[in-house]
């Protein structure tokens, strides 16, 4: 009875202490770090007062969006008309991953005052990303409209 009980702490400790991911078994999709950037941020001599840390936030991933197929204003939309592929939170740490099928994405993540995006590409694709098959996309996401550079 000892051994079984000694076998069973053993087994639970193996398991708490192991820390699963899903990065272990996705095999395609997108995974990547939010992170959050405020304040003078300023390359140069001088005292800097600005942060940029890893942020929890929804991620709304749409099928590829230019800005012509949203409302917005500035970095902030709404009214997107393309299809909404998949929503996603990310952790603590700022960290998501999703599994997508193959095809190319705009992601924005959702703030107050609308959904924020910051890049555009040169055909005017917001916050362009695509997935390959059999690929997983790494990407970083920075959310920096309360910055100053």
């Amino acid at each position: 009875m000892k051994n079984i009980n000694l076998l069973l702490l053993c087994l639970i400790y193996t398991i708490c202490s192991c820390k699963g991911t899903q990065s272990e078994t996705m095999e395609q999709g997108i995974k990547g770090t939010v992170t959050w950037s405020e304040g003078n941020l300023m390359p140069g001599p001088g005292k800097k007062s600005g942060t940029n840390r890893p942020v929890e936030r929804e991620i709304h991933i749409y099928e590829a969006t230019k800005i012509n197929d949203t409302e917005h204003e500035g970095t902030f939309y709404k009214n997107i008309s393309t299809k909404l592929a998949a929503k996603v939170q990310s952790n603590e740490d700022g960290e998501f991953m999703i599994s997508l099928p193959a095809g190319k994405y705009s992601i924005f993540t959702k703030e107050e005052k609308g959904l924020f995006a910051n890049n555009t590409d040169g055909q005017g694709y917001i916050e362009p990303v695509e997935v390959k098959k059999d690929q997983v996309t790494e990407v970083t996401i920075n959310i920096n409209y309360m910055a100053v550079y």
